[in-house]
């Protein structure tokens, strides 16, 4: 829902009539469902001035440094099966995420 109403105040305010396209930051560790947001963006989306957009996504690997070890690491592969984030390099749990935990609109496309 929140992601719909940025988008239709966004359109608004630059004058536009008609959103075509929303296109998100989402980082692998975000905690989000492809599958559920893309339904759950459909619902929302009827019957207002996105009704007929698109929702595209770009997944941002996952990127942050270990507290234990102080290596800087990035997982490309890891995905939300795994549940557990640790450093590749020494195992520990220890961690800061610099990257990876985005969910944000990147881009709108209006007319």
């Amino acid at each position: 829902q929140n992601i719909v109403d940025i988008a239709i105040k966004e359109c608004k305010k630059v004058g536009g009539k008609k959103i075509n396209c929303i296109t998100l930051k989402l980082g692998k560790a975000a905690g989000v469902n492809i599958k559920c947001l893309l339904f759950a963006f459909n619902v929302v989306k009827e019957g207002s001035i996105a009704e007929n957009a698109v929702l595209n996504y770009e997944e941002v690997d996952i990127e942050g440094t270990c507290m234990k070890c102080k290596k800087f690491f990035k997982l490309k592969d890891w995905c939300m099966d795994y549940y557990i984030i640790c450093c590749p390099l020494c195992g520990s749990l220890e961690i800061n995420l610099c990257k990876g935990k985005e969910l944000e609109i990147y881009e709108i496309d209006v007319e």
